[in-house]
């Protein structure tokens, strides 16, 4: 145990009889029996005195008068010292406890004593505790959820008289704020103000106006307005209305002069001078009560045998009377002894001090501590150190009088100063070198106070450097209490209690690291509603239900929305009418770097605007996605056509749809409701336009629902209509004509925009600008014989008798219409036949096919070919028969003999053709290249020159 010592003994304080010098700031002073402990700033508890029962947590039973660290525990926030044991509680809210353990009250569910922390059982839903209060040998809790529970022995308030191992929860005790416990009584502070008790009741301590024991909670009589309690040994005291009067009740010495106990409250009397005093703190020990008011000073009433009283005596003392310590904020009553801790944190112990509870160095002495008074920090020399996010009390004891604070922030952030008081005050902030750097008279109840006299000032302080903080009274004739306030600047509240109800746009900004901002959003409508921030950092959006419950989120919404940062969120939900919702809008990263500003936009969504002012530029986008969101909602498009000719403009979708087209002057050209199948769409109420459009002129396209009350999904396609007349000739026995003017469907167009796409980039001729060009193809020599195949359809069928493709075997002459009508049967598709070679012997077909319906569209060509690498080289290759190319490829005859002469590649190998030339080919299903520049050789070029020199 030595060696464990040695480990954890680092000594916290300079020591001497009369005051103990804290190295590190002391925030809360606990007296037990006899002994004593200080939670440091730092979250480290220290303790002195009886080690009997291993109290102090050092591992050891050795009683020590100069303080040590506790082992085995650390980031604690709140301590409380009982009898023989203590209690703590953890930033997580966890409660552990160590010492005497003989009836179970540390909770751990033994009755062995404990010499280093253990965690009090988080058995009977006790979880996480935001208030402790360590009795003689029974144990309190509070949760945040204002529930009490209790341990250990004695009354437990849950209606029984059993001891407990574990924590109990007190029956019917809700909205508690404020515990306290001493020996087997306790009681309890509710939000509203009353006081309630349960346990023993000989002294009539628990102020019911009976004397009879209670096993769970009754409400003190005759109390309202309470603001703070405490709970002695046979006593227990109350602050009314804010400090304006204390009240007593239980076994006598009550502070009313008396000597007689009382089962209801009486006020306490004499407190302050001439009774005028506003009181801050009070504490009850023993057989001794103390008290501490706004200025500092400490009140003390009861046995005074140990000088615990602190006035210099060991006289008792019926009414209070002003003990020798000055500028306190912090009190606490043990057995016999009493402590205290300063504005500066420094601690101050008087009374018994048999086992050293007064952490007088090894000074064994029952003696009083005479302790001097403080000098005040009324200089920036000697100005008491704050911290943020605590409440410093202070006060203006003389008129003109100033007080100084000293701050150092651990970040660079915007931070608030501000006071809270019932005065007009008015505040300074210096820099280290005492310069004035900011000042506020009034700050108009911004902050925390509801005085709008109050100063309110907001500043950046940069990490590590010193300020100064300076407060007086606005008039020179006003005296009175303060509170004082650090923390970090926040716009808004970090939590839906504290939520800013908004109702679309906001401007906020995250202001420190860790900041979050929550907004209240309650839609008009019901529908969607897009959330998006719009910054220069990485923000993070949270959308919850009014239960709080997280109901969607977003991280980076890549551009969605306004902003142009893809860090910023961006997130569309559908909210309903008059619902309450929630948003959190938060930095991604919690580094320095990622605070700043932004712009919360809430608002009915809308993917595309409804103005031509805003109107979205398609681009070459040839179909876009969209949605009326809304009843009536309207998607304004602007389109600028690449090249002049016909396009059409229509919709698909499953909702009525009504479109428009507008120039750039905003005059209507064109508008359609329902389309009836035309187009891509199989909706007849879908719209379908088609207008010819200018190279280069700005033209709009408007649309909406053709009633008011349809939303719904959409694809808006915009597109060149194409188009190419084909007349084929088969042995001249019919003529065959394909008309594809007017028809834009996404097979031909692709066909058609390859086919042009070709010839302008060679000859500079626009062939499909809505003039019909004749593809002729002669089918010579052709020898389809009986039996043989051709798609859905076959010659023999459509001249049955025959052997051969004789002309005018069908007998109805050239006409399409009059051979279709003739031959259509069950059978609802032709073939025809592109290309007008002959078949080859080993009958393989080298004619390339389709398969057309009504004479209207090209349906298909093979499965697993692309448009571009059949349909346009074998249409090029046509068209360019049309305009002067010959045929450069050979064509096997039934003879086997070869046409080509010396422009055959295959006959004649040095005839300069190019393998690539298009004309080379007979099988165009080889035909794979995609460079336009190689489709033709330089001989067809000229040869299709030199015919349109001649014939054009």
């Amino acid at each position: 145990s030595l060696l464990f010592l040695a480990s954890c003994a680092f000594i916290l304080f300079i020591m001497n009889p009369k005051q103990i010098e804290a190295k590190s700031r002391i925030v809360q002073v606990s007296a037990g029996a006899h002994f004593t402990a200080a939670l440091s700033e730092d979250g480290t508890v220290w303790t002195w005195g009886q080690n009997h029962y291993g109290q102090l947590g050092d591992g050891t039973t050795e009683d020590r008068s100069t303080p040590y660290q506790v082992c085995g525990i650390s980031d604690v926030v709140s301590i409380s010292a009982g009898g023989a044991h203590m209690l703590a509680i953890k930033r997580d809210g966890t409660v552990y406890a160590w010492g005497s353990n003989e009836v179970g009250q540390l909770g751990d569910g033994t009755t062995t004593n404990r010499y280093f922390p253990v965690k009090v059982a988080d058995t009977g839903g006790l979880g996480k505790a935001k208030a402790i209060s360590a009795g003689n040998t029974m144990n309190l809790a509070l949760k945040e959820d204002g529930t009490v529970y209790s341990w250990g022995s004695g009354y437990l308030g849950n209606g029984k008289r059993t001891d407990s191992l574990y924590p109990v929860k007190v029956n019917s005790l809700s909205g508690v704020m404020q515990i306290s416990v001493c020996d087997y009584s306790a009681v309890a502070l509710k939000a509203d103000g009353t006081v309630w008790s349960w346990g023993a009741n000989v002294q009539g301590q628990l102020g019911d106006g009976t004397y009879e024991t209670k096993f769970s909670p009754v409400q003190v009589k005759n109390l309202t307005g309470i603001t703070s309690i405490s709970a002695g040994d046979g006593v227990s005291l109350a602050i009314k209305d804010g400090g304006d009067s204390v009240w007593a009740w239980g076994s006598g010495k009550l502070g009313d002069g008396k000597t007689q106990k009382t089962n209801i409250p009486v006020k306490v009397s004499g407190l302050g001078y001439n009774n005028q005093n506003i009181i801050t703190g009070i504490s009850v020990g023993e057989e001794h009560c103390l008290a501490q008011d706004m200025n500092g000073r400490v009140w003390a009433w009861g046995n005074n045998s140990n000088g615990q009283l602190g006035d210099g005596t060991t006289g008792e003392r019926l009414t209070p009377v002003c003990a020798g310590v000055g500028y306190i904020r912090g009190i606490d009553a043990g057995m016999y002894h009493s402590v205290a801790i300063n504005q500066e944190g420094e601690l101050f112990t008087w009374g018994y001090n048999r086992f050293g509870q007064l952490g007088s160095d090894g000074y064994y002495s029952e003696d009083v501590l005479n302790i001097p008074i403080p000098s005040p920090n009324t200089s920036i020399d000697t100005s008491f150190d704050i911290s943020k996010d605590e409440l410093t009390k202070g006060v203006l004891a003389q008129p003109k009088e100033y007080r100084y604070y000293k701050f150092t922030p651990q970040s660079t952030n915007y931070y608030t100063i501000e006071s809270i008081s019932n005065m007009d005050t008015y505040g300074y902030l210096y820099d280290s070198s005492g310069n004035v750097i900011s000042s506020n008279d009034d700050g108009n109840k911004k902050g925390e106070s509801d005085n709008n006299r109050d100063f309110y000032i907001k500043y950046k302080l940069e990490k590590g450097k010193t300020y100064y903080v300076g407060i007086r009274a606005y008039s020179s004739s006003v005296v009175g209490q303060f509170n004082i306030k650090i923390k970090y600047y926040d716009d808004y509240g970090n939590n839906i209690n504290k939520a800013y109800k908004i109702s679309g746009t906001i401007d906020g900004e995250i202001n420190y690291v860790g900041d979050v901002d929550v907004f209240e959003y309650t839609p008009s409508k019901d529908g969607n509603y897009s959330f998006e921030a719009i910054s220069d950092f990485d923000s993070y959006g949270i959308l919850h239900n009014s239960s709080g419950k997280q109901i969607t989120y977003n991280d980076d919404g890549n551009s969605a929305g306004e902003s142009q940062n893809t860090r910023d969120f961006y997130f569309k939900y559908r909210l309903n009418k008059g619902t309450k919702y929630f948003v959190t809008v938060k930095n991604y990263y919690t580094g320095e770097e990622d605070i700043g500003k932004y712009t919360l936009k809430i608002k009915y969504y809308d993917d595309y605007d409804n103005e031509i002012s805003q109107a979205y530029n398609i681009g070459n986008k040839e179909t876009v996605s969209g949605e009326i969101n809304y009843g009536g909602d309207v998607d304004m498009f602007k389109f600028i056509p690449p090249e002049n000719g016909a396009y059409t403009i229509e919709s698909q979708s499953e909702i009525d749809t009504y479109g428009y087209l507008y120039n750039a002057s905003s005059t209507e050209l064109s508008k359609n409701d329902d389309g009836n199948s035309a187009g891509i769409s199989s909706n007849k109420r879908d719209f379908y336009i088609k207008y010819n459009l200018e190279a280069g002129k700005v033209y709009y396209i408007k649309v909406k629902a053709f009633s008011a009350s349809i939303t719904g999904q959409y694809k808006l396609k915009v597109r060149r209509c194409y188009s190419t007349v084909v007349e084929n000739y088969y042995d001249q026995a019919f003529n065959v004509r394909y008309g594809f003017i007017g028809n834009c469907s996404d097979k031909i167009q692709e066909t058609n925009k390859s086919v042009s796409r070709v010839f302008k980039k060679l000859l500079n001729l626009d062939i499909n600008n809505n003039t019909p060009i004749y593809i002729t193809s002669l089918a010579d020599n052709c020898k389809l014989k009986r039996g043989y195949t051709i798609s859905t359809s076959t010659i023999d069928q459509m001249c049955p008798g025959g052997v051969g493709h004789e002309p005018n075997c069908t007998g109805y002459g050239a006409s399409f219409d009059e051979f279709y009508s003739k031959y259509n049967g069950n059978d609802t598709k032709v073939t025809v036949l592109w290309t007008g070679n002959a078949e080859y012997e080993n009958g393989s077909i080298a004619n390339r096919s389709f398969t057309c319906a009504n004479g209207i569209c090209i349906e298909e060509l093979s499965s697993n070919k692309k448009y571009f690498e059949l349909v346009a080289p074998t249409l090029a290759h046509e068209l360019a028969h049309q305009i002067g190319a010959p045929d450069h490829y050979h064509e096997i005859l039934g003879d086997g003999s070869c046409t080509g002469g010396d422009k055959c590649k295959t006959c004649n190998p040095n005839s300069g053709r190019p393998e690539y030339c298009l004309m080379n080919y007979c099988d165009i299903y080889d035909f794979t290249t995609r460079d336009i520049e190689k489709l033709f050789c330089p001989d067809c070029l000229n040869d299709i020159k030199n015919h349109l020199k001649s014939h054009h």
